[in-house]
């Protein structure tokens, strides 16, 4: 007896022509109605499934920007209190504003030591938990320094010039 619908996993499609045809034009006809059960089965099953996140994403979902505003404000006074701990202005420029400071590795290797802390905004509340250790030597840079420094070695408010001349 021959064998209706799609093929099981691993066996070859033996669908005629004819048969794929036909099965593109009803797709076509019922595009909706196909999507509606697809949108149908997805909720359901949805719901079936355990949730990745556990109870921060059910708190988030009754809770949303008021959660969310509260992670932020979290996340500032982390770095807040990690700037005020190292520096409150840049080393180099002397750069006051919170939105363009951030924490360098004086020597380097901060690839390595956000590997074990973390990134971010995750690295701030890291350091705010260990209590700010001086090892390795951190130091608050502005982003325009930290990159000059990072990329090109040395950063050009100390050199008085840049590569196109006088300043």
């Amino acid at each position: 007896m021959p064998r209706t619908g799609p093929p099981k996993k691993g066996e070859p499609n033996r669908s005629t022509p004819e048969q794929r045809a036909e099965w593109a034009e009803y797709r076509k006809k019922n595009r909706e109605r196909m999507r509606a059960t697809q949108r149908r089965y997805y909720i359901r099953e949805k719901a079936k499934r355990p949730n990745p996140h556990g109870k921060l994403v059910g708190f988030v979902a009754r809770v949303g920007k008021a959660h969310n505003s509260d992670l932020r404000a979290h996340s500032h006074r982390a770095k807040v209190a990690a700037l005020n701990a190292y520096g409150k202005n840049c080393q180099c420029c002397g750069e006051q504003r919170l939105e363009f400071l951030s924490i360098d590795h004086v020597n380097g290797g901060g690839r390595a030591h956000r590997a074990k802390t973390g990134s971010g905004k995750a690295f701030y509340r890291k350091l705010r938990t260990i209590g700010f250790p001086q090892d390795p030597p951190l130091r608050v840079l502005c982003h325009n320094c930290n990159q000059s420094l990072g990329n090109l070695g040395y950063c050009p408010h100390n050199l008085g010039e840049t590569l196109y001349g006088e300043v």
